[in-house]
């Protein structure tokens, strides 16, 4: 997103609270898995999107920077994902088999592996800005 937009992190307002989407993260990983026996990947989709709520509400700046980073990274995983299940097919996915999924396909791809690397990108890609405090500028 920075490269893409030319967009440069600058010090800001540090917020005090700046490890808490991490720890909702956590909290709701352990939480969902204590209550839930479902896939973990549901977990992780789950758990990352709470994440991303927090970083919102505390950063609503950061919301068009994580949309672009969970599209960006759901269109590499893929892309890699696709290519890995091609060139090892024995080797499986990242999260089980098939039948512990919904079996729905795009491109012959799981949609849980996509909507995982969608959520996971929502929230890593602010991620630095949000903990450091930074601001994004134009470069």
């Amino acid at each position: 997103y920075e490269l893409l937009f030319k967009k440069q992190p600058t010090a800001g307002h540090r917020l005090r609270h700046h490890a808490f989407a991490l720890a909702g993260f956590v909290a709701s990983y352990i939480a969902i898995s204590y209550f839930f026996t479902f896939n973990p990947i549901y977990n992780l989709i789950l758990s990352s999107v709470i994440g991303f709520l927090i970083i919102i509400y505390q950063r609503r700046d950061l919301a068009v920077h994580a949309w672009y980073g969970g599209v960006s990274f759901a269109l590499l995983y893929t892309v890699f994902g696709m290519f890995f299940i091609n060139l090892v097919p024995e080797g499986g996915l990242v999260f089980g088999t098939p039948s512990q999924l919904s079996n729905i396909t795009v491109l012959n791809f799981p949609l849980e592996e996509i909507l995982y690397a969608f959520s996971f990108g929502i929230m890593w890609a602010p991620m630095y800005e949000y903990w450091k405090g930074y601001r994004l500028k134009r470069a």
